[in-house]
């Protein structure tokens, strides 16, 4: 976690639409200080004919990530994937024993990681506070949208499924690579830790 300045105050949520405001505020703690980005560290499993360890480290910001996974040896890299956003361009990229396997940075994986790159916003919600370029829109009381006009190439991310009583939980993004995805034959799956404080 990269920490930014000064500490969230709910005060700052005024002039939001009700469910807008409750999502955030369900999100944020008072008082917490405001983090400038996210590192993350995984380890799962990766199947390539046969499954093997695989190990993962992510850093985001709301606007650009980048996803490195590998299948760790002390010899060689059997395995390395990339998957990321800087902002004008993203895709992922993958390879094997020192060799490219596969490669997609096309306009539709650029939009695609674009959209990840904002929807993933919602793992580091100080990033969606007003002030930090999100603009917000309340469908109804149980779905909210957002969007990062910075970042051009992202589609708007839905959020749904939030009652009164309830936390907030991301029900869709539109365009956007799934945590689990595929790439050439290869299924990657993780469960993450987070470095830093989150919203439980």
């Amino acid at each position: 976690m990269t920490e930014g300045n000064g500490k969230f105050d709910p005060e700052q949520l005024g002039g939001l639409d009700d469910p807008v405001r409750r999502y955030l505020t369900r999100a944020l703690a008072p008082g917490m200080t405001v983090p400038d980005a996210w590192s993350l560290r995984m380890k799962g499993s990766i199947k390539v004919g046969l499954r093997l360890p695989f190990e993962a480290g992510q850093e985001l910001d709301g606007r650009s990530f980048r996803w490195r996974a590998r299948v760790p040896s002390n010899r060689f890299p059997l395995l390395e994937v990339l998957d990321y956003f800087d902002g004008t361009g993203g895709g992922m990229t993958g390879r094997g024993f020192g060799r490219q396997l596969f490669a997609d940075t096309s306009a539709d994986a650029a939009r695609s990681a674009a959209t990840r790159a904002v929807m993933e916003s919602t793992m580091v919600p100080a990033t969606l506070r007003p002030g930090t370029g999100i603009e917000w829109t309340a469908r109804s009381e149980t779905e909210i949208r957002f969007r990062r006009p910075a970042v051009s190439l992202a589609e708007e991310v839905i959020s749904g499924s939030i009652p009164t009583d309830a936390r907030p939980r991301s029900k869709h993004r539109a365009g956007a690579r799934k945590r689990t995805s595929r790439a050439g034959s290869s299924r990657f799956s993780a469960a993450s830790t987070e470095n830093g404080n989150s919203p439980e």
